[in-house]
């Protein structure tokens, strides 16, 4: 009978054992999960308009002359993804987007292994040619006709 419950405490020792070191074990799981891949540097942001979501952007991602393109999603935001030799900590990284008439460009520095630069585009719409010599033509032609005019009143 001794060696019975000699053998039973030595069961749950071994059981407490287990199970204490099953706890400690989890928080070393779950940590070597969410550590980003330092193998990569990752830029990401959004592209708005007057604080408006723009998506479908195309978007230029530029670091060490490396460059990656996508698209804004609907919620405006974007990821790109470079290998970290590409676009080690501290490098330069210039975001570019264009949609339509607008474009907006931001810069900064990959200061983590994600680094967020936000795009503000405008609208950069120029009138066409056209419409622009025509207004000149008739300033220029007005101006005359008054510049005429006078001339012929003075005389």
């Amino acid at each position: 009978m001794y060696t019975i419950v000699r053998n039973f405490k030595s069961l749950i020792i071994a059981g407490v054992l287990a199970f204490a070191l099953s706890i400690l074990a989890i928080p070393m799981i779950t940590s070597a999960q969410s550590v980003p891949n330092p193998a990569r540097t990752e830029v990401t942001g959004y592209i708005t308009e007057n604080t408006t979501p723009v998506s479908g952007a195309s978007v230029s991602v530029v670091c060490n002359s490396n460059t990656q393109s996508t698209a804004s999603d609907t919620d405006g935001s974007y990821l790109v993804s470079f290998l970290a030799s590409n676009c080690p900590l501290g490098s330069q990284i210039t975001v570019s987007a264009v949609k339509d008439s607008m474009s907006g460009t931001s810069t900064g520095n990959a200061s983590k292994i994600t680094t967020k630069l936000n795009v503000a585009v405008i609208d950069v719409a120029v009138p066409e040619i056209g419409t622009i010599a025509a207004i000149s033509s008739l300033t220029v032609a007005g101006g005359a006709i008054v510049y005429s005019r006078r001339r012929q009143m003075q005389s």
